[in-house]
């Protein structure tokens, strides 16, 4: 495995030095194996633990567990691109493909950090578990009114002609009185409705709809003959009730398999809960999460574009800014000069024009100029969007504008590093 290793190291240096310094052939696999080892940890331990809770504090403690070895993998990377791809070291990496680079740093990056959530997506191949969101609530739904066919309930203090006392045909035997249960799937068996009379071919029409749900979510069924069914729901025969839960009430159901169906149910609920075991399917989660290696491979395509001193001082003029602006907004604000939100927003766009002057317009030395033009690039995704603040546009669109600046920021900021280091003559 050494030497098989050791023959595609040597050849992709020779032939491909780009994917080399990328480290492609060494990351890109502890990833991929990594991430496969913990789904199928994943799948087992949804298909074996029965309380949701446990089973998201298994997931949480495995990602905990994760979280030492994903800093030394985000360690191992940062340190071999500083080694090999950087301006100190090369002068055609990485400004031939900067902006290729960049990507890849984000999706190298994107495949470490999420390596503590890998266990979730386990859960995505267990059987019963619906997929669908929109599809999911609908069919609860409609399981949760057409439980009533399936799960029967009976008082011992009824007389029995009232037996079972929420499901009897009428007097004329025409239709059926029934109370529909809106089944609850968190914390009791059903909620009594109130009482209804719908006609034998609506029942069998709820009942052959119900077999097909809940066959979705690997409801296994004593018999799938609808009018078996209505036959002993509104005589009793073939219904053995249990009386096993301690109340007054005596139960029975057509359902085969009934608490691992309700498991299944209760799975894709919390699949589609933002809160709890399955969050890692939600979009909301991943558009935040993103920016954390999104914002790791932009600053890592700079330090590697840039003078490690002039990095240094640059991430030196980030942490002053804020805190420059801060004060002089204060005082503005105490002498009531500079108020609200608009006030606040002219004075940030004062101060980035103060920075691009020094960067691009003022008769300043290069190494200032440069030290500015960095700060900028690294503050300007962030400054742009707060300035605008752009009232039309709702949270995902705010979120989208401000990515994209980033984006273009790093491409034309492509051409800037270039002029500067590349041919500082000229600059």
């Amino acid at each position: 495995m050494k030497k098989y290793y050791q023959k595609i190291d040597t050849y992709l240096l020779a032939r491909y030095p780009n994917i080399w310094v990328l480290g492609v052939h060494i990351f890109v696999p502890i990833i991929v194996v990594t991430f496969l080892a913990l789904v199928i940890i994943g799948a087992v331990l949804v298909n074996v633990y029965k309380g949701i809770y446990s089973l998201d504090d298994s997931f949480e403690q495995l990602g905990l567990a994760m979280v030492l070895p994903v800093i030394l993998l985000l360690i191992l990377f940062i340190i071999r691109q500083a080694k090999y791809n950087a301006l100190r070291v090369h002068h055609f990496l990485p400004f031939k493909r900067r902006f290729a680079f960049f990507l890849s740093f984000w999706l190298i990056f994107v495949g470490i950090t999420s390596l503590p959530f890998s266990t979730y997506f386990g859960s995505y191949f267990t059987p019963g578990i619906n997929h669908d969101k929109k599809g999911y609530f609908e069919d609860r739904a409609l399981m949760g009114k057409y439980m009533t066919h399936f799960y029967l309930k009976k008082s011992r203090y009824t007389t029995s002609d009232d037996q079972p006392n929420d499901y009897r045909l009428s007097k004329r035997g025409s239709s059926l009185m029934l109370d529909v249960h809106r089944y609850n799937w968190d914390f009791a068996k059903y909620y009594n409705g109130t009482p209804a009379q719908i006609t034998l071919q609506e029942a069998e029409k709820e009942i052959a709809a119900f077999f097909v749900i809940a066959k979705r979510y690997n409801a296994e069924f004593k018999t799938e003959n609808v009018g078996s069914i209505l036959e002993m729901n509104t005589t009793e025969k073939g219904i053995v009730w249990d009386n096993s839960n301690g109340t007054e009430m005596d139960f029975y159901t057509h359902i085969a398999n009934l608490s691992e169906f309700e498991r299944c149910v209760t799975w894709s609920k919390y699949y589609h809960n933002d809160r709890q075991v399955f969050r890692m399917f939600n979009w909301e989660f991943w558009r935040y999460y993103s920016l954390v290696g999104f914002s790791l491979a932009f600053l890592l395509i700079i330090y590697c574009s840039t003078s490690k001193g002039e990095f240094g001082w640059a991430l030196l003029v980030c942490a002053l800014f804020p805190t420059v602006y801060g004060i002089v907004a204060g005082l503005l604000a105490i002498l009531d000069i500079l108020d609200g939100e608009t006030g606040a927003q002219l004075l940030l766009a004062l101060f980035t024009g103060a920075l691009i002057y020094v960067a691009f317009i003022g008769n300043y030395k290069p190494k200032l100029k440069r030290i500015f033009g960095i700060s900028i690039n690294v503050m300007l995704p962030i400054l742009l969007p707060i300035i605008v603040n752009i009232e039309m546009l709702d949270e995902v669109e705010f979120f989208v504008f401000a990515f994209v600046m980033g984006l273009v920021t790093t491409y034309l900021y492509s051409f800037y590093y270039q002029y500067q280091y590349l041919h500082p003559g000229k600059s």
